[in-house]
């Protein structure tokens, strides 16, 4: 999802389509991680993440558990 045009292919039944709701999360500036070793098994470059989302290694992802902030997975 924190792939660039992929969002706005995500529907689901009885919630709006993910292209009308992304740019209203987005408008928060949230913090966006995603796993390191996620991108290289799916074989995505970084240069195809949405501007602001941070790679995260498990030891980051895990500080953040820690310390209670709210993640998505």
């Amino acid at each position: 999802m924190v792939q660039k045009s992929v969002a706005e292919t995500i529907e689901g039944k009885n919630i709006a389509p993910v292209r009308q709701l992304f740019p209203i999360i987005l408008a928060e500036n949230p913090r966006m991680y995603v796993c390191k070793i996620d991108l290289k098994n799916l074989g995505i470059d970084e240069s195809e993440l949405l501007d602001g989302v941070e790679i995260a290694t498990l030891p980051t992802i895990a500080s953040h558990m820690l310390k209670r902030e709210t993640l998505m997975c």
